[in-house]
């Protein structure tokens, strides 16, 4: 399916359902509710979902994980950390879903918890490419800068940490989940930090307002 295009397989895959109503196959739900989420229509996409036999034509884990993507994104992060836990039993080696596990038990407001999952998450992907990779579809967008600020956080880089939750910030100033946000802003404040995160150098990072967000108000 080419970008842009979703709409068209919502549509297409309505009428091939309505030639017999009776039949959902779970290929094509897993297909209309992967459509429906990237048109944006997170709760007909997750319907879908929930109609699919999981294990028969799709895989067991991508269908949680998935499940838990469209949960997070409404902002059911309970929810969410069931289904990527689910997700996690089925494929154990599938680093990003502990960074969302991660995710959605911090915008639970269980810090300690959250911060053992991103740990795993290092571990198993040191240079972060999990997040970065070209399968992951990021809704909303912006999620993207939370789960790197969470992730430098946990290595300890600051300002790396820093201006990735000012983008989100910038990015979602409305977001029901800057109460999270400002609680990972002051635990950098707070936070001893390692000398070479505080060097000030070239970069993406005004290394000079940085600091200044990072002293103690």
């Amino acid at each position: 399916m080419q970008q842009g295009r979703y709409a068209d397989c919502v549509a297409a895959l309505l009428r091939s359902r309505q030639l017999d109503a009776k039949y959902l196959p779970s290929d094509t739900a897993f297909t209309l509710g992967r459509c429906y989420s990237l048109t944006g229509n997170l709760v007909k996409g997750t319907e879908e979902y929930l109609k699919v036999a999981a294990g028969q034509t799709v895989s067991a884990g991508i269908l949680y994980y998935n499940l838990g993507d469209n949960l997070m994104a409404m902002g059911r992060v309970v929810e969410a950390g069931s289904y990527y836990r689910r997700a996690l039993t089925e494929t154990p080696g599938n680093t990003i879903l502990y960074y969302a596990l991660a995710v959605a038990l911090d915008r639970q407001g269980q810090r300690p918890a959250a911060l053992a999952q991103l740990r795993r998450a290092v571990r198993l992907d040191p240079k972060g490419e999990a997040l970065t990779s070209s399968e992951i579809l990021w809704f909303p967008p912006q999620d993207l800068d939370y789960f790197q600020g969470a992730r430098s956080a946990v290595l300890r880089h600051r300002l790396e940490s820093l201006r990735h939750f000012q983008s989100f910030q910038r990015k979602d100033p409305a977001s029901q989940w800057r109460w999270a946000q400002r609680r990972w802003m002051e635990d950098l404040r707070s936070a001893p930090g390692d000398t070479e995160d505080l060097r000030l150098g070239p970069g993406p990072v005004n290394a000079a307002v940085a600091l200044a967000e990072l002293r103690p108000a």
